[in-house]
């Protein structure tokens, strides 16, 4: 039995997190205070982080329509594409398992990407107020789910639409069709968290079955068929609350278009001050 990977174009990342290289452990810290890493922490690191300032969630961006959504999805992820290739080519060269010509090829591709890291940085900065060496979180506001299809289902919709004299909508240009709108925030949360249910279990299958046909013996091939199965069951039943609520199907392809959302950014208190107007509200934040 196979199972099928739901394809999902901008796959309801709310958190944008990407620290400059060395610089994002401390950015990482949402509260501000210092969590130990093991063991008890001594007086200096307790001391610390009494001392550290609150950190709250500042709108710095919102953006309005599709096409804005779109395009901030697009510098971002190529802007987090490039400071991974840098980290890569980093611990490659930490590596040392490289000859020397290999070693000055990566150097100057190390170089190139930090140009192109700084410029991009820049861009954001002055766009959307969006720094590599903070962290954000988009909230989104309105999202439209849509259904993607295939050339046969696009004409099948059209030759219906004719027939009954009904227009049909701009979507099946692009093979797509509206399945739900999610009109505020807590819907939005809500499907993305449903949709991350329905997809751990999946992956939980995928492991059980993979457990099953590379069984060495019958006891094995048999637990693992059993959990496959005891999945598969929760995945069925998960699946048509989806259907229902959303017309949702883990068995196709969709696409999440973001129409509005806000751009956050963790902020010290200090530096935000009391009376800012631009505080984020509590609103599950």
């Amino acid at each position: 039995m196979g199972l099928r990977t739901v394809g999902f174009a901008m796959c309801c990342t709310l958190t944008f997190a990407v620290a400059a290289c060395a610089e994002g452990a401390d950015q990482a810290e949402r509260t501000g205070a210092a969590t130990p890493t093991g063991g008890t922490a001594d007086a200096t690191n307790a001391s610390a982080a009494e001392s550290a300032p609150k950190q709250r969630l500042v709108h710095v961006a919102r953006l309005e329509t599709p096409l804005a959504n779109d395009e901030f999805t697009r510098n971002a992820e190529v802007m987090q594409a490039r400071v991974k290739a840098l980290v890569s080519l980093n611990a490659r060269l930490a590596a040392d398992d490289a000859n020397e010509a290999e070693r000055a090829a990566m150097r100057e591709q190390v170089k190139s990407l930090q140009t192109k890291i700084a410029a991009d940085n820049q861009r954001m900065v002055d766009a959307y107020r969006y720094s590599l060496t903070h962290q954000y979180v988009r909230d989104i506001e309105h999202a439209t789910v849509y259904l993607l299809l295939s050339d046969d289902e696009v004409a099948a919709i059209r030759s219906k639409a004719a027939a009954e004299g009904k227009a049909t909508p701009a979507s099946l240009d692009t093979n797509q069709i509206s399945i739900c709108t999610l009109p505020t925030p807590e819907a939005a949360r809500a499907f993305q968290a449903d949709v991350a249910t329905l997809q751990a279990e999946r992956a939980k299958a995928v492991e059980f079955q993979a457990q099953m046909e590379q069984a060495q013996t019958e006891e094995a091939r048999a637990y693992a068929k059993g959990q496959f199965d005891q999945i598969m069951k929760q995945i069925n039943t998960l699946n048509r609350a989806m259907v229902g609520t959303y017309g949702f199907s883990l068995n196709r392809n969709y696409v999440l278009q973001i129409d509005k959302s806000s751009l956050y950014v963790w902020a010290d208190e200090d530096v935000v001050g009391p009376g800012s107007t631009a505080d984020a509200s509590e609103s599950g934040r």
